[in-house]
């Protein structure tokens, strides 16, 4: 069974959500590919200053100054590491994005709900 470390933050928002994903590397990724394999959320697109080398991905990939432009109900910010987290807010406070409007996503603990060390029948 496939893992997600980078598993969306379902529990944090809304369903039916237009959003933008500030990153595009691996987390931002792996947030777009759930949204399309489960419908989740609308994906506006997807933001990052190294937008140009991502332009082959399905959603539209632009500048971290156009996320406004985009109208989005929430930005999940897709960081891995967190040392450039101030510099992602300050980008999205700088367009009049409100806090309320942004979800800081982390990659998660693996978890094995679904797989016991012991045979349950045993």
């Amino acid at each position: 069974m496939e893992s997600y470390h980078f598993l969306f933050p379902y529990e944090r928002v809304p369903q039916g959500s237009r959003i933008v994903i500030y990153g595009a590397g691996k987390m931002g990724q792996a947030y777009l590919e759930q949204m399309k394999l489960t419908g989740y959320c609308k994906v506006m697109a997807l933001a990052d200053r190294n937008y140009a080398q991502y332009q082959n991905l399905v959603v539209p990939v632009i500048s971290p100054e156009k996320i406004h432009d985009c109208s989005p109900d929430v930005v999940v910010i897709a960081l891995r590491v967190q040392n450039h987290l101030k510099e992602f807010l300050s980008v999205l406070d700088a367009q009049g994005i409100s806090q309320e409007k942004i979800i800081c996503g982390e990659e998660r603990q693996e978890i094995s709900i679904l797989v016991q060390s012991q045979n349950l029948w045993d």
